[in-house]
């Protein structure tokens, strides 16, 4: 039994986060693989973790991250670091990399566990993310990544004829 089958069975907890595992929260939807797409955000993340000698990366830097386009501003950070960046990239659509996208992605992973954050030491109100050991070895291992899709991510998803009538 996996960890999704037995946090559906449990009754236990009723936070949103256990809600959205045992599909309780999203009405039943169900869970789809993003491994391409959190591999992207993940992998971001473990770059801007590197870059930041810290204990953690802001969000906007991972996001930064994702949106240079330009080889100059790429040639100056460590091409050891930025080659997963790249190779993840590449293997998305040019629609799945955009910024709002990993934005929401980002909050995905977070909300399932890959993602962890807490209080930067040296601004108290600002956080620093990680990853997670279960994030780590989802980067490390290939494994697939089950998120609930969220209502934002459909919308994205959607053709752009499809948003304007739905607008």
């Amino acid at each position: 039994m996996d960890e999704v089958e037995l946090l559906r069975r449990s009754s236990l907890c009723r936070c949103d986060v256990c809600l959205g595992r045992r599909g309780q929260w999203f009405a039943g939807q169900e869970l789809r693989d993003f491994f391409r797409e959190a591999r992207l955000v993940l992998e971001a993340v473990r770059v801007a973790e590197g870059l930041s000698r810290s204990e953690g990366a802001s969000r906007e830097a991972v996001l930064q991250l994702l949106s240079i386009r330009s080889e100059p501003l790429l040639a100056s950070l460590p091409q050891a670091m930025i080659q997963g960046i790249r190779t993840a990239c590449d293997s998305l659509p040019l629609r799945r990399r955009a910024c709002d996208y990993a934005s929401e992605i980002f909050d995905m992973l977070y909300g399932d566990g890959y993602l962890t954050r807490q209080l930067n030491c040296e601004d108290l109100r600002v956080f620093v993310w990680r990853l997670t050991d279960f994030g780590r070895s989802a980067l490390a291992w290939g494994k697939s990544v089950h998120l609930l899709p969220t209502s934002e991510i459909k919308k994205l998803e959607m053709a752009p004829k499809a948003k304007k009538a739905l607008k």
